[in-house]
């Protein structure tokens, strides 16, 4: 969008004004019935005014069910559950809900009250009404209204939801209204004498009648305009105004009765649509009116969010998900409310034609257009003039922006104007340099032909720092094929990193020096590449003339050395762990077997010199020392050829059928006895869904995982306290959970816990390999489930394993 660097003068005033007229005219709107106060809760007396403001009196009852009818209305107890209206404004409303909503009202009338009333809803979005009223002899009579009929079935004909109601004098009349929408429940409900109804609708539809008139006729101007002009923002305001007109013809019921009476489905549909493409047409006309894309392109990306999220929102207003799409549509509301201002904010600051009309009408609109958001959803009370913000606001809306509008062609006009003026002049003094233009352009065409064949790019800058002419090398560096190079900025990483090298390169020319640098570039289609630079200015240090420079392509070469870099760092990282695995192996090993040789070696010093002096138990004993260290040492062995066998994918999975119940049994007995000094208690809880299900699992796996994972909860319980085994089953797996009270493992050391060879640095002097869970790990990787820690240091720890049924 041009920009106008004379600041435009607009009478604050005029808005004011015109925000006052628009108020007031409305507020005519709002001249409804006053209401009574009712005697109490649930009723209201009735005598010669023309008019009665109901809603206030009602008491209510919500069906969530919608399933409730009459009959069950009038039981005993859901008589008791009928509560007083919200009182809020001059209408009852319930917000969305998908709860059918009764409203019970007892009209006490006098022997001076006329027989002949009507009831007026005015919500004419309300998709069903149904009118319960005496019927003389004991019952009710039903009469059913709502946007879900058609105008002709209805039982008055009007553009909102009118009913025929007849009081007795002297008596006390009951009546019953069951509502239900997919929209907001809005209930705005006034008895009238049928004269003061027709005076009113004389009234309101005379301002209605100014109101779409103003539309219409600002519709029609702005389309000749696009006609005449060609620009395309009047055409997106025209899919503005039409849109609106749509909606507000919804809203206020003129298009049931006068557009559409026949057509229920788009009666239903109409509001919503209305408001989505409205809301989408009025993103598009800010885009092309602002010229975002080119003058605030981060504000632009937003915009084009916003076309995408109204446009989905208006398909959704012709789908089942209406009440989805109008809660949407609320929040999409707030949050254009807010891109809108912002963009008219910024637009005023940068002086662009039109920016303040443009400013104040959209705040006039979006004022409007909140306060009927927080009406939907029930935070405002309802009242004729919240009901009818957003016309108020639009109707001020329209005309400001046919004044942006219009004071932008009149902007456009005098630039015009102006480059008329200057073409004429310059017009004599391009006559006077065609000659020596000629003479430089086969010169120059010479000196391109020679440059155009190199194999880098060549390019020269202004002094000013702008592109003045770049080789076919240059576009081929920059991935510009034939398209034409007028910047490099848009090949940087960003603004600041153009800055950040422009700063530096011209403060290396003008010492007089060249400039060189390696930097990460992007190509025109945004692809990253890397770049050598080098520069030099065209007179040695003076930047008067301009500069030249040369860009070669290195992304290539600095592809093979990252390449180098990530493989010597992995290499470096994978001898750095296998030194740590090889120190604790180191370091498990002298410990591990140190121990049972010791005792072995002791045990037979022992036999060979005293053996035929000592007693037959003492004996007994010293062999059972040989036999234990034999065994720890083949159980460590066992374990180490278990985790070579992991690695190498070689671990061998037998499932079958098996009695997990029983087998988890013997397993805690079995951890239990090799643990005969602990003073730990072991319970086993196994879930009913687990006992009566089988798994198919590889039982030897198996005693590994919870041999370990038991021993390793008392091991570490030196303290004593309950060590838990709980198995259960969901839908897809088994889960087995081991809970100690024991050391618990520092926080920092759960990453490495199932590594092997690795201890937590907590354990002191309580004796292990480091391998347990190691095994544990892999033997429940095999049978394709997932084992999980939770540790708290001095409160335990409990182990997760999740094994899916086979």
């Amino acid at each position: 969008m041009p920009k106008n660097n004379t600041k435009v003068h607009i009478p604050s005033r005029w808005l004011y004004w015109l925000a006052a007229l628009a108020y007031c005219g409305f507020s005519l709107l709002s001249l409804r019935a006053a209401a009574q106060e009712p005697l109490r809760p649930g009723e209201l007396r009735i005598d010669g005014a023309q008019s009665y403001n109901l809603s206030p009196a009602f008491t209510t009852f919500s069906d969530p069910s919608r399933n409730l009818v009459l009959t069950d209305i009038l039981q005993t107890t859901v008589q008791a559950q009928f509560k007083p209206v919200p009182q809020g404004g001059a209408a009852s409303n319930f917000g969305v809900t998908h709860a059918a909503v009764w409203l019970r009202l007892d009209l006490i009338s006098t022997t001076n009250t006329p027989a002949e009333w009507l009831i007026e809803l005015a919500n004419p979005p309300m998709d069903r009404i149904e009118l319960f009223s005496p019927d003389g002899i004991g019952g009710f009579t039903q009469q059913v209204g709502g946007d879900s009929i058609a105008l002709s079935k209805r039982p008055v004909v009007h553009r909102n939801h009118v009913m025929r109601v007849r009081l007795a004098p002297a008596a006390v009349t009951r009546l019953y209204l069951r509502l239900t929408t997919e929209g907001t429940l809005s209930a705005p409900i006034t008895l009238w004498q049928p004269a003061a109804l027709w005076q009113e609708d004389v009234r309101a539809h005379s301002l209605l009648s100014l109101y779409f008139g103003l539309l219409i006729g600002l519709l029609l101007y702005n389309l000749m305009l696009y006609f005449s002009v060609g620009d395309r923002a009047h055409l997106a305001y025209v899919g503005l105004l039409a849109w609106m007109g749509v909606s507000q013809s919804a809203y206020t019921g003129f298009g049931a009765q006068f557009l559409w009476p026949e057509w229920v489905w788009w009666t239903n549909v109409s509001p919503m649509a209305g408001t989505s493409g409205g809301g989408l047409f009025a993103i598009i006309f800010v885009r092309m009116f602002l010229h975002s894309a080119r003058t605030m392109p981060r504000v632009d990306r937003l915009f084009k969010l916003l076309v995408a999220a109204w446009l989905i929102d208006f398909i959704a207003a012709f789908t089942p998900a209406y009440t989805a799409a109008g809660l949407a549509a609320i929040g999409l509301a707030g949050v254009s409310t807010a891109v809108l201002i912002g963009a008219g904010f910024v637009s005023i600051r940068e002086h662009h034609s039109g920016a303040k009309y443009f400013f104040w009408a959209w705040l006039f609109f979006v004022a409007g257009a909140l306060i009927l958001a927080l009406h939907n959803i029930g935070w405002l009370p309802s009242n004729p003039l919240v009901a009818n913000a957003l016309r108020i606001g639009s109707a001020i809306e329209m005309i400001l922006l046919s004044f942006a509008l219009g004071d932008r062609i009149n902007t456009a006009r005098r630039e015009t104007d102006q480059a008329l003026a200057q073409t004429a002049a310059q017009r004599d003094s391009v006559a006077a340099l065609s000659e020596s233009e000629a003479k430089y352009r086969r010169l120059l065409k010479e000196r391109e032909t020679i440059l155009d064949n190199s194999l880098v790019g060549i390019a020269f800058l202004t002094p000013e720092g702008r592109l003045s002419w770049a080789n076919q090398g240059m576009h081929n560096v920059l991935g510009a094929g034939s398209q034409a190079l007028d910047s490099i900025e848009r090949f940087y990483q960003s603004r600041a990193h153009y800055l950040e090298v422009g700063g530096a390169a011209i403060a290396a020319l003008k010492r007089g020096e060249n400039f060189e640098a390696e930097l990460p570039m992007r190509q025109f289609d945004g692809t990253p590449i890397w770049v050598s630079m080098s520069g030099k200015a065209v007179h040695h240090g003076d930047l008067t003339q301009g500069s030249v420079w040369v860009w070669v392509n290195i992304s290539r070469r600095k592809e093979l050395e990252a390449q180098l870099a990530r493989t010597a760092a992995e290499r470096i990282e994978e001898q750095r762990a296998l030194s740590d695995m090889r120190a604790r192996f180191v370091s498990m090993t002298s410990h591990e077997f140190r121990t049972p040789l010791a005792a072995i070696l002791s045990a037979q010093g022992l036999l060979r010199d005293y053996g035929d002096r000592l007693p037959a138990r003492e004996t007994a004993e010293m062999l059972g020392i040989i036999a234990d260290s034999v065994r720890r040492m083949t159980g460590m062995l066992d374990r180490m050829l278990m985790i070579g066998q992991a690695d190498a994918q070689m671990l061998t999975y037998e499932p079958r059928v098996l009695d997990l119940p029983s087998l988890c049994k013997k397993i805690m007995e079995e951890a239990s006895m090799q643990q005969p000094h602990s003073t730990c208690v072991l319970e086993l809880d196994y879930s009913d869904s687990a006992a009566n299900g089988q798994g198919l699992y590889d039982e030897k796996l198996l005693r590994h995982i919870f041999s370990n994972l038991l021993s390793n909860a008392i091991k570490y319980s030196p303290m004593g306290g309950t060590v838990s085994f709980k198995v259960s089953t969901d839908a897809s797996a088994t889960l087995f959970e081991v809970t100690d009270a024991g050391i618990g493992i520092p926080p920092s050391e759960v990453a490495h816990l199932f590594e092997s060879f690795h201890r937590a640095s907590n354990v002191g002097t309580i004796a292990g390999t480091g391998l347990g869970l190691s095994i544990v790990k892999n033997a429940v990787e095999v049978h394709g489930g997932t084992i999980n820690v939770h540790s708290e240091i001095d409160h335990g720890t409990r182990f997760t394993v999740r094994l899916p049924h086979a």
